[in-house]
């Protein structure tokens, strides 16, 4: 029989088949893309409320750091783990700590770039309690610190009724929990050189040290919501990433000189004065 069809038609068919073939795998794919288009749009209305997000303010040993969590439940519970590089006074953060009501937009760790100003509704939340699995030295410098990682978390619950998950307002604005937060001095650098420019004038030296890892946790009224974030590496300008002034040796004697010349000359203004 197949020699009773001729080779063009053959061909004809074939050219057909595979056509049809790239059609069918091209609708198919479009198909997905449009899904998932759709998909992404319809999930961005609410994705930007509720994803957390965290940032240093600050850099140098003493800055604040800036948790956001979504304002559509009761209760909060916030998981930082730190590397050795970073410390919490306990008592400092249950002091004060603030929690600040800020547009769903704003820019987490550059408030100079929001365009309105945070208000605090501290007062609306319960106190703050933190646990930890080691005790934060807040003396001790990095090569003293017996742990790599010590996570703390922070539990908070709102006073009152949290807003409904559908209400438009939970999805509008979002909360940040603002928290003090140290960084210990590092090994000193043994490689570079004196610099009296340098030493008067500003750091040279620095390192950029990230946290490991920070979750929040929230739920109430049978609502539960869990996020994570992670982070292990980040640029020295990055939000997640702190930059830690480090010293020079060289400098050491320098400043060491210096201190006691100035002793010695307050010393002499003392006594030429009586």
């Amino acid at each position: 029989m197949d020699r009773l069809i001729p080779r063009h038609g053959l061909r004809r068919g074939l050219v057909m088949q595979q056509r049809s073939c790239i059609a069918s795998l091209l609708m198919g794919a479009l198909v997905a893309l449009v899904c998932t288009a759709l998909a992404t749009a319809a999930g961005t209305g609410t994705s930007a409320a509720a994803t957390p997000s965290y940032a240093f303010v600050g850099k140098g040993f003493h800055m604040e750091l800036e948790v956001a969590f979504p304002m559509a439940y009761s209760f909060y519970n916030v998981s930082i783990v730190l590397p050795s590089d970073f410390f919490f006074d306990v008592a400092e953060c249950e002091q004060q700590f603030r929690i600040l009501r800020v547009p769903v937009d704003y820019p987490v760790g550059r408030r100079q770039e929001a365009a309105s100003p945070p208000v605090d509704v501290t007062d609306a939340f319960s106190k703050l309690r933190v646990t930890t699995d080691y005790f934060f030295d807040i003396e001790a410098p990095v090569f003293k610190v017996q742990y790599t990682e010590n996570t703390a978390v922070f539990l908070f619950e709102r006073l009152g009724t949290a807003p409904a998950a559908a209400d438009g307002v939970a999805h509008s604005v979002k909360g940040l929990l603002v928290l003090p937060i140290h960084a210990r001095y590092e090994q000193v650098d043994t490689d570079t050189q004196f610099s009296a420019h340098a030493l008067l004038f500003g750091e040279r030296v620095s390192v950029s040290r990230c946290l490991s890892k920070v979750s929040v946790r929230a739920g109430g009224e049978a609502r539960v919501w869990d996020h994570i974030e992670a982070t292990t590496s980040g640029a020295a300008g990055e939000g997640h990433c702190s930059i830690i002034p480090v010293g020079v040796l060289q400098d050491i004697s320098i400043v060491y000189f210096m201190l006691m010349s100035l002793l010695v000359m307050g010393t002499l203004i003392v006594a030429l004065c009586v």
